[in-house]
């Protein structure tokens, strides 16, 4: 057991905390966000997102039943790396964010993911096929700001338990009152 000075202790104790919750909330993000994903209802097609195109070829996501009459919905000849830059450029991102991809080619059916671009802290990522040039929505996650809220208290306690382990190992000086110093 290591016995270091009590000031110090508790600098370390606060730097353990925060560093096991810093390095929990990506993690523990990534799996809490698969949990959200759920299969796709008619209810949903009021926020379903789809890819389209618009008459200057220019690609961009909206609601599968709220299409701009300017637009078509894109069900096949998928550029992804075109579709992603203007998809990016829509929302003024200047990296390589990959808001939508295709996931399997089979004769008879494309199946695609499309994350609705957006600034806010919200996400919409809807999943779905394509047949015979219609859009099937297969599975769909929306979480707004508020879904920090549910990755937050598993990452206090991932950051307790470093602390705790910290504390395990090392324990602060013990502090001898009236002891004479030699």
């Amino acid at each position: 057991m290591m016995r270091i000075p009590h000031w110090r202790f508790l600098l370390l104790l606060l730097l353990f905390f925060l560093g096991g919750f810093a390095a929990s909330v990506p993690p523990l993000w990534s799996v809490l966000e698969k949990r959200w994903i759920r299969p796709a209802t008619d209810v949903d097609r009021s926020s379903f997102p789809i890819l389209v195109r618009d008459q200057e070829a220019v690609f961009a996501a909206a609601i599968l039943n709220q299409v701009p009459s300017d637009s078509v919905a894109v069900t096949s000849g998928f550029d992804e790396t075109a579709i992603n830059k203007d998809l990016n450029t829509q929302i003024e991102n200047k990296g390589d964010f990959k808001f939508f991809r295709v996931l399997e080619r089979t004769s008879d059916v494309t199946r695609v993911t499309l994350i609705f671009p957006t600034t806010a802290d919200a996400r919409i990522q809807g999943w779905y096929d394509i047949r015979g040039g219609e859009i099937i929505p297969r599975k769909i996650m929306s979480y707004g700001p508020g879904f920090a809220f549910v990755v937050i208290p598993p990452s206090v306690l991932c950051g307790v338990a470093m602390a705790g382990v910290f504390a395990i190992f090392a324990r602060p000086k013990k502090i001898r009152i009236g002891a004479r110093k030699t």
